[in-house]
């Protein structure tokens, strides 16, 4: 059977018509893959980026898009006057709830096209990532679940950013029957994402593959904030600030500079997640 992959693109539009050309761009020419894109009317969340140029045609014309979805976004009041507005992370309750029920619902919108058969994988990717380099290989396309390895979370947590799975796999960590029943379960992990998808994928006994070669952030893809944040590295710091900056982000190619520059970072939050481990631990053995 040939492997067939269904990328779902989900969150408000920010940089979607980017982010899809990068990947045309990036992916393997004996990759098949259809795109089904979420798109929210409004980004009400706390994380909102500066407009860019929106370029609607590059995303409703192109070859690759099989499905577009709107929705309208529910306002933190909505969701806080039923659920309480408390999250475990940066986000707020709106937009956490929202990227997990738009998955939801793309994935709904996979299983009742005729052709669903047709996809054996799920790459979810957000609608403000770029990547540096190659976005998978066709071996990758295998029983095992890859996700990208962000820095800024401690060992274990599985970040949101870009994941790969087998297609019932996906639905099996992502999927949910009714939404009071996901709260209950994002309750549980603290109204964390990446605790709720550490814990999900360890219930479910997955095996996560770790590929060196993919999805390192800053190294091999980036979250574009704009304007961009303190722990960015220099050299995106430095494009964001020109006119156009998303768009010669987006035309950026690294250098062996930059690359140093990210390494570097890498390494400093590794050395400060163990540090803060060994002072926990520390803590422990002297009561």
């Amino acid at each position: 059977m040939s492997k067939k992959i269904a990328i779902i693109l989900s969150g408000p539009w920010r940089y979607v018509d980017k982010v899809i050309d990068n990947i045309d761009s990036l992916i393997g020419k004996d990759i098949d893959y259809d795109f089904f894109i979420h798109l929210w009317k409004e980004d009400l969340g706390n994380k909102k980026r500066i407009e860019d140029k929106y370029n609607y045609e590059r995303v409703i014309f192109n070859n690759h898009v099989k499905n577009i979805s709107w929705e309208k976004p529910n306002t933190k009041e909505e969701v806080s006057e039923i659920y309480g507005e408390w999250t475990g992370c940066h986000s707020t309750i709106n937009a956490m709830t929202g990227m997990f029920s738009s998955i939801n619902t793309t994935l709904n919108v996979i299983e009742s096209i005729f052709d669903r058969s047709d996809y054996t994988h799920v790459l979810r990717i957000r609608t403000d990532v770029i990547f540096f380099g190659k976005i998978l290989s066709k071996d990758m396309l295998n029983e095992c679940i890859y996700v990208s390895e962000n820095p800024l979370l401690p060992k274990g947590w599985i970040s949101d950013h870009i994941m790969l799975a087998p297609i019932e796999k996906f639905k099996n960590i992502w999927r949910f029957s009714e939404f009071d029943s996901f709260i209950k379960d994002f309750d549980e992990s603290e109204r964390n994402p990446e605790k709720y998808l550490e814990r999900k994928i360890q219930s479910l006994k997955y095996d996560v593959c770790i590929n060196n070669e993919h999805w390192v952030r800053y190294l091999d893809y980036h979250i574009i904030y704009n304007p961009a944040k303190d722990n960015d590295p220099e050299f995106i710091k430095n494009i964001m600030m020109k006119e156009n900056g998303v768009e010669k982000l987006y035309a950026y190619v690294l250098s062996d500079a930059d690359k140093v520059e990210a390494n570097n970072i890498i390494k400093y939050w590794d050395r400060s997640f163990k540090g803060k481990v060994s002072r926990r631990l520390a803590k422990v053995l002297r009561k």
